[in-house]
């Protein structure tokens, strides 16, 4: 399989650049049975190239996934960036005085 909107458009399907395989290691729970993939590879000049099941709904819920995989893991990735407000976490060993306390 191939991303054929990235391909030059041929009217004979013989116009398709050759494809070559490589080993592929795909690690999951040894209960979980793989009934679809997607891989998205990109070479050093950055094109990507995509390996998606035939089934056009099955690879479009496929990249929804993803997409939803990659926001939370940058989103967490962010939050985990973040510096914590001063106010919330005060420094470790400041204590307020007590005839600051009610103070606002």
């Amino acid at each position: 399989m191939h991303d054929t909107d990235k391909l030059p458009v041929a009217e004979t399907p013989q116009a398709t650049p050759p494809l070559e395989q490589r080993p592929l290691i795909f690690t999951c729970p040894h209960t979980f049975e793989v009934s679809g993939y997607l891989i998205v590879a990109i070479d050093k000049h950055g094109q990507p190239f995509t390996n998606t099941p035939p089934d056009l709904s099955l690879a479009l819920h496929l990249a929804q996934i993803a997409v939803q995989y990659t926001t939370r893991q940058a989103i967490m990735a962010l939050q985990a960036k973040e510096p914590r407000s001063s106010i919330m976490a005060p420094p470790p060993g400041l204590t307020i005085p007590p005839w600051m306390a009610g103070r606002s």
